[in-house]
């Protein structure tokens, strides 16, 4: 458990936090941070996965603005939060990510998991990482209570489900049809009970999705934040169901 410091493509430096040997581990995971920071939440679940043999790496997007940024979760914490949120640029966070993914690709496959923020950047990442930066070597994300998932979705896919189009030809067909898929296996977990992401909004994403692209698993009980037992809203159970079927998820994908 330590800190590094990433260089992005941009030239940006941040500092990252790290757990579990590189050179030695079943893959690498970049673990996206909430609104909250790197805080000692998020430092909690690297060291959790790397007890399960994965080497973890969380870099700290805010540092784009301030650096060291740990907060609390109450209003204080969660208003600056979004303050720091509404002033990264989206193009800057996917950089340091990509950043993270250079750092931990000396191992043989990178998957991404994100929560909160991070989960809406988790996704965002699988969907378009390597249009924007031409590069991209994750081959597994998930990401929980993403709120930001749905709006991304409508700008990158479209929101037109079902409708008949223009007779096409099989090569603009197979262009358009590549066009439209993540670049790589997603699962994302949401909360029954979180009004950030409501179900309409996961229906859509269910509709312009395959089960075989996206995995999606809705907990009744839970609301938003129900992984973090620093949270009000942390569901054990929950969290407990999310954590085992993520981890076989990112064994299927990032077993050698």
């Amino acid at each position: 458990m330590s800190w590094v410091e990433l260089v992005s493509c941009d030239g940006h430096r941040l500092d990252a936090f790290v757990s579990g040997d590189l050179t030695n581990c079943q893959a690498s995971i970049v673990i996206v941070q909430e609104i909250f920071g790197v805080n000692q939440h998020i430092q909690k679940v690297c060291e959790e996965y790397s007890a399960k043999g994965y080497f973890c790496i969380a870099p700290a997007i805010f540092d784009r603005l301030e650096k060291k940024v740990d907060l609390n979760y109450d209003k204080d914490g969660a208003d600056k939060g979004k303050d720091l949120k509404s002033r990264i640029p989206l193009i800057g966070a996917l950089r340091d990510i990509s950043a993270a993914c250079s750092f931990g690709s000396k191992a043989q496959k990178v998957g991404i998991l994100g929560f909160c923020y991070g989960g809406s950047l988790s996704w965002i990442s699988a969907a378009s990482m390597g249009r924007i930066l031409e590069w991209n070597p994750i081959q597994a994300a998930v990401g929980y209570y993403g709120s930001q998932i749905f709006e991304h979705n409508k700008r990158i896919f479209g929101i037109n489900v079902g409708k008949e189009e223009d007779k096409k030809t099989d090569k603009e067909e197979m262009e358009e049809e590549e066009e439209k898929n993540l670049q790589c296996p997603v699962m994302l977990h949401f909360g029954g009970k979180d009004p950030t992401t409501p179900q309409k909004e996961i229906d859509l994403l269910k509709k312009k999705h395959s089960k075989e692209e996206m995995e999606i698993h809705v907990y009744p009980n839970a609301g938003h934040g129900f992984n973090c037992d620093m949270r009000d809203n942390f569901d054990q159970e929950s969290a407990a169901l999310a954590k085992d079927r993520t981890l076989e998820f990112l064994s299927k994908h990032l077993a050698e």
